[in-house]
């Protein structure tokens, strides 16, 4: 979901409620210039702050993680393994 669906359901629940954009800052705890960000769109609000928002108006959040299909990366078969010995790593450790 957008930013913009996010500001907007929020919007729209507030003003059902006959609630001040004010209203909502104090009850969820975020600042009013958070809840104007919110609202219109803009910002990237965590996950936290929206639950607290939600939570004051009757939402509820619900997150969707989707797999999606990964392109893998080709191996460069010439190339050596990068192999560090212990007395290199000794070396590194002690400024040599």
């Amino acid at each position: 979901m957008k930013n913009k669906e996010i500001g907007d359901i929020i919007l729209e629940r507030r003003k059902m409620l006959h609630l001040k954009q004010r209203d909502l800052s104090e009850l969820s705890g975020t600042t009013l210039p958070t809840i104007i960000k919110i609202e219109k769109g803009n910002g990237n609000p965590s996950l936290n702050t929206i639950e607290k928002i939600a939570e004051v108006l009757g939402l509820a959040v619900q997150i969707s993680l989707i797999d999606t299909p990964i392109t893998p990366i080709p191996l460069n078969e010439t190339k050596e393994p990068n192999i560090i010995n212990k007395n290199q790593t000794k070396n590194k450790e002690n400024g040599r």
